[in-house]
């Protein structure tokens, strides 16, 4: 009878062992599948952020050159109405720069 006790106690102990290993393996599959999702979720919104970024550096630009196209229309109608004034502008500024210049050597 002792020897059966022996046996139904090691057996008893494997299949816990097993039960346990078996829980082990679940917890980590269900971390396992924890992680990639969390990883899932972190790339689309990475991804949704360049998306915006995009976006907003497009959107940026086009207002910029729009911006900048709208001056130079500007400054080219003003040189159109006052050519001398558009010449003794430059001409002061070069003297101006030339005299910075001369100034730093």
């Amino acid at each position: 009878m002792a020897l059966s006790k022996s046996k139904s106690n090691g057996t008893d102990r494997q299949a816990d062992f097993q039960a346990v290993k078996k829980q082990l393996q679940n917890a980590a599959a269900e971390a396992q599948d924890a992680v990639r999702h969390s990883a899932a979720e972190a790339e689309e919104r990475l991804r949704d952020a360049t998306r915006q970024a995009q976006a907003l550096a497009r959107d940026t630009y086009a207002e910029g050159s729009n911006r900048a196209m709208a001056l130079r229309d500007e400054v080219e109608t003003g040189i159109r109405r006052h050519p001398g004034l558009a010449i003794a502008g430059a001409l002061g500024g070069g003297v101006l720069l030339g005299m910075l210049l001369r100034r730093r050597r």
